[in-house]
C-alpha cells in the first residue's frame, strides 16, 4: 500500500492533474493499492476506483465513484453538492 495525504492540497488545478496521473501511474507501475485522502472532489473522480467518506471520527459510507452520486448518507450528500459546483457536474 502507499499512503497519501492529501497530495494535492494547496495546487492549481494543471499540478493536481499531474500529481494524480503520477499516483495512478506508480500504482500501476509496481502493483500497489494506493490510499488517497483528500477533500478534492476532483482527483476522488479521476482516480479513485472506489471511496470512503469519513466524518466525525467515523467510516460514514463506501462504495465506487458512480455510487457517491446515488448515496443516502446525508453528510455524504451534502458534501457531494457543495463539491460539484466546483467540479463543474
Amino acid at each position: 500500500y502507499i499512503l497519501y495525504d492529501e497530495p494535492t492540497s494547496g495546487l492549481d488545478p494543471e499540478t493536481s492533474n499531474t500529481i494524480d496521473e503520477l499516483i495512478l501511474r506508480l500504482g500501476r507501475t509496481i502493483g500497489a493499492t494506493s490510499i488517497v485522502i483528500t477533500h478534492d472532489m476532483h482527483s476522488v473522480l479521476s482516480i479513485a476506483d472506489r471511496v470512503g467518506f469519513i466524518h466525525d471520527g467515523r467510516m460514514h459510507w463506501t462504495g465506487t465513484v458512480p455510487e457517491l452520486h446515488t448515496c443516502t448518507d446525508p453528510d455524504l450528500c451534502a458534501f457531494v453538492r457543495a463539491n460539484e459546483y466546483q467540479i463543474g457536474a
